[in-house]
């Protein structure tokens, strides 16, 4: 079984310093949103459009204290914002390694990076202005803000992105016996531990 090798460095941290942009733009959008619409909450009424903007200020968790009442403070928000930002930083390195084995482009690691790039804008919101704006209201679903759009994103990304490294896959264990291929994914995970280490 090929090992994985160094991969492009450079090209690996280049694509993981456009978090910061990324996380700029969110950052930006709300300041600009704040500054115009300061402590008030807009809500908008009668609008048939299925998009249409939608400035309105979120308190924390709002979406999980109405959609699935869940109760929780400021501070656990955070820990959550935290933990997926973590998640995502797994994801960043474990597609790493995939593109080392397999010589993918770096365009796979567009779904970590959008989730570590919403993560952080969102953290940022928090901790600049204890709320969030969502300004994107799309008919019958919610509302949305530049977090919401990475995230969506990046789960897009992220599937044709598995779709592509179970091709990978298939190609690579092709004339292989049903034991064969529980080793070669055997081998590859433990790769994967030995290189994070």
């Amino acid at each position: 079984m090929k090992v994985p090798g160094k991969g492009n460095k450079k090209s690996n941290l280049l694509s993981a310093g456009s978090i910061i942009p990324l996380a700029g733009i969110h950052i930006f959008t709300a300041f600009l949103l704040n500054s115009h619409y300061k402590d008030t909450a807009h809500i908008c009424e009668g609008s048939g459009a299925f998009i249409h903007f939608h400035p309105e200020i979120n308190s924390a968790g709002s979406f999980l204290n109405l959609k699935l009442g869940m109760e929780y403070n400021e501070l656990l928000f955070m820990l959550l914002i935290v933990c997926g930002f973590l998640a995502a930083g797994m994801l960043l390195i474990y597609i790493i390694f995939l593109n080392d084995f397999y010589g993918a482009g770096t365009w796979t690691l567009i779904s970590p990076i959008l989730f570590m790039s919403a993560s952080v804008g969102r953290l940022a919101e928090r901790l600049i202005w204890g709320y969030t704006f969502d300004f994107i209201a799309v008919k019958n679903v919610g509302i949305l803000d530049m977090c919401d759009v990475y995230l969506l994103g990046g789960c897009a990304v992220l599937l044709i992105t598995a779709a592509y490294f179970q091709n990978c896959e298939t190609k690579k264990m092709r004339g292989l016996g049903r034991e064969e291929k529980k080793t070669f994914r055997r081998e590859l995970n433990k790769q994967f531990w030995k290189n994070l280490r």
